[in-house]
């Protein structure tokens, strides 16, 4: 079968028609979306592209959904 990432392949006269899962796009369902399309990563954190969905990986001195928290408490302040 032509469709690829777990499509669903209608057979039509002369040709085909790939239904594709949420995640996927394409003639064959072969491209991932990008679900991370313009979102800045914030603290030098690494945004990782899933099926479906996307998720930040912190440096070890930030934390948070979008890295945004530190880890380190100031204790003095200027």
């Amino acid at each position: 079968m032509p469709c690829q990432n777990n499509g669903t392949c209608m057979d039509l006269v002369n040709g085909y028609n790939c239904t594709c899962l949420n995640g996927f796009t394409g003639d064959n369902c072969q491209t991932a979306l990008d679900e991370f399309n313009g979102v800045i990563c914030e603290k030098n954190g690494a945004c990782v592209n899933e099926t479906n969905f996307y998720h930040y990986e912190c440096i070890s001195s930030f934390s948070g959904d979008k890295c945004q928290t530190s880890k380190y408490i100031r204790l003095f302040s200027y």
